[in-house]
């Protein structure tokens, strides 16, 4: 898959999404512990917390049903056993 584009590209774009989404729910959320109980702190916290699940929601929706079909188109049947026998032993592990 090429470097930059495609499906995969367009997922880490999200993650960056989803970092900013959490920064500005963060920074909501610090100003409300700061003494900053407010309607407009209240309604950013509300709003960015409500985008944030929405958002993660459809990722997550996509990456599970994404990844095992690209997975699936790209990879030969000994690294598809690799990949399998490596999430096994992670399973596996202790804590």
């Amino acid at each position: 898959m090429p470097h930059g584009a495609g499906p995969l590209a367009v997922m880490i774009e999200e993650h960056g999404v989803l970092r900013d989404d959490n920064d500005v729910l963060q920074e909501a959320v610090a100003r409300y512990l700061g003494d900053g109980d407010n309607a407009l702190t209240r309604r950013a916290i509300s709003e960015s917390g409500m985008h944030f699940i929405e958002f993660l929601r459809g990722h997550i929706f996509k990456e599970d049903r994404m990844f095992p079909e690209l997975a699936e188109m790209h990879l030969g049947e000994s690294q598809n056993a690799r990949v399998l026998a490596l999430f096994a032993r992670m399973e596996q592990a202790p804590g």
